[in-house]
């Protein structure tokens, strides 16, 4: 059996020779689920059935997105718990998905179960500055990882153009707005730094 890698964008046999693991990121619960999900999950339920009728074991992990800003703004709205939420659209999530007779995940792990996990691993890009803060939260720097864009095959390059044409006038008068004149920002690193970090520039023009 052979299935396109999206890395090298070839077709390549697919190693069946013990147990298949499957991961496959599942929905934000923050309303009830629609089209497009039923798509994703039905094609990966398909490829499911195929290899466990082939008498191939598969472990299939599924995961919930259950804290969001879309979940606390909707448990806000309707002034109850986020939990709250996120319970009643996993709930239905279940209902039609049984409905639809696509077969239950190994294993559901929730956002919310494993909170401490990310807190590490965000505290441990921070150390390496790896990633950085900004007033809107904290960003990983692609500056740092000289293979980013390699799976989705956009260059750096490129969204240096994008920034330069479409936001840059516009966010550097922000800035110099803000911060009072141009020599400022160069004095307080705000340039020095949007030009030593490609990967914050995005964050620091916002």
């Amino acid at each position: 059996m052979k299935i396109l890698d999206t890395l090298s964008k070839n077709e390549k046999e697919l190693d069946i020779s013990s147990k298949v693991r499957i991961y496959l990121c599942g929905v934000t619960v923050y309303d009830e689920s629609h089209i497009g999900h039923a798509r994703t999950i039905i094609v990966f339920d398909v490829l499911r059935r195929y290899l466990e009728s082939k008498g191939i074991e598969v472990e299939f992990i599924q995961n919930f997105t259950d804290v969001d800003d879309k979940i606390i703004i909707r448990a806000k709205r309707e002034n109850v718990k986020a939990s709250a939420i996120s319970s009643r659209y996993i709930e239905n999530y279940f209902k039609d998905f049984d409905d639809l007779n696509v077969l239950r995940a190994t294993r559901y792990p929730k956002a919310t179960e494993h909170i401490q996990d990310m807190q590490k691993l965000i505290i441990d890009l921070i150390e390496k500055k790896i990633a950085y803060v900004s007033k809107n939260g904290v960003y990983f720097s692609v500056s740092k990882f000289p293979e980013y864009g390699k799976l989705s095959k956009k260059k750096i390059a490129t969204f240096w153009q994008v920034l330069e044409s479409k936001l840059m006038k516009q966010k550097m008068i922000l800035l110099i707005l803000h911060y009072g004149n141009f020599q400022k920002m160069i004095l307080l690193g705000i340039v020095l730094g949007v030009e030593d970090d490609l990967g914050g520039i995005l964050n620091a023009l916002l």
